[in-house]
């Protein structure tokens, strides 16, 4: 980052706190959008829509008084997440808007509080996911994965599987390639050792482990939690995303330290334990060290 001159930090500085300011008063122009709208006070003072007014008056385009409109109205009978939006915008509410209930409303507040908006929208998702197997389908059915496979591969695949013991198979062939793990390393280093490394990379080929996530990973993240044990543990580490990666610590995958093909999302991290006290520090330097970049 190149170092600014006296004059050119005060001039970025300024523009940053005009701009601060400029996002508050939106923010609290959205909130008074819908009863504007209500009582129809923009054909009152002779404009065409609520979008002319809101264009003209607040330099809101048509896509922000939508979703302002949109999101205000799911929400306007919830005061918790009311005061997110005096907080942290219409953006940051919007993924919870048509999940949250009356009952839920103060649980979703808190998410938006601490999580970052794309983190937010993945676990909404995942939620959504959840609640959908766990109230639609009875548990132990049969799922159905999808391979992107070359044509005569997936043929020898689909004649194999009409065999009597092909989940036998199928199971014996994944235990096999899941042997010859690297040992455990004890140090005092963060640096995961490049045998450790390489092996927890290719058990999803750089993927996140996180059941039907195909995103790149983002980091390598010890679900025993290295700072406990100070041990990098090829059984204890998985490739995860941005997202799944900050979900996991906030405490909200059930089964962590398990293979990823038990976890669950969770709607509640677990009370106090060694591991919740090390995802808080976690929490605390991110948002330290995202406030300083703004």
């Amino acid at each position: 980052m190149t170092t600014l001159s006296l004059k050119e930090l005060e001039l970025h500085n300024h523009f940053a706190e005009c701009g601060k300011n400029a996002k508050e008063w939106q923010r609290k122009c959205a909130l008074m959008l819908p009863e504007i709208d209500r009582w129809k006070i923009w054909r009152k003072k002779g404009f065409h829509s609520i979008y002319e007014y809101a264009g003209k008056l607040a330099g809101m385009s048509r896509y922000q008084v939508r979703e302002a409109l949109r999101v205000m109205r799911k929400i306007e009978d919830k005061p918790a997440l009311v005061k997110m939006i005096e907080e942290h915008g219409v953006n940051k509410v919007r993924p919870v808007a048509t999940i949250a209930t009356t009952e839920t409303a103060e649980f979703w507040a808190e998410k938006v509080k601490n999580m970052s908006v794309h983190t937010l929208q993945v676990y909404v998702a995942e939620v959504r996911k959840s609640h959908n197997v766990v109230t639609s389908q009875p548990a132990n059915l049969t799922e159905t994965v999808k391979l992107n496979l070359p044509r005569k591969l997936a043929r020898r695949l689909d004649q194999l599987q009409k065999r009597h013991d092909f989940n036998e198979r199928l199971k014996k062939f994944l235990d096999e390639n899941e042997e010859n793990l690297p040992e455990a390393i004890k140090t005092e280093s963060r640096y995961i050792p490049v045998q450790v490394k390489r092996h927890t990379l290719s058990k999803t080929g750089g993927k996140c482990a996180f059941p039907q996530c195909n995103k790149p990973y983002f980091q390598l993240h010890h679900t025993q939690r290295w700072a406990l044990e100070k041990v990098h543990n090829p059984t204890k580490l998985q490739p995860l995303c941005k997202a799944h990666n900050e979900i996991a610590h906030f405490g909200l995958i059930q089964n962590e330290e398990s293979t990823p093909t038990t976890w669950e999302i969770l709607k509640n991290a677990p009370q106090w334990t060694p591991k919740a006290h090390i995802d808080k520090k976690v929490q605390a330097h991110r948002k330290f060290f995202h406030t300083r970049s703004k």
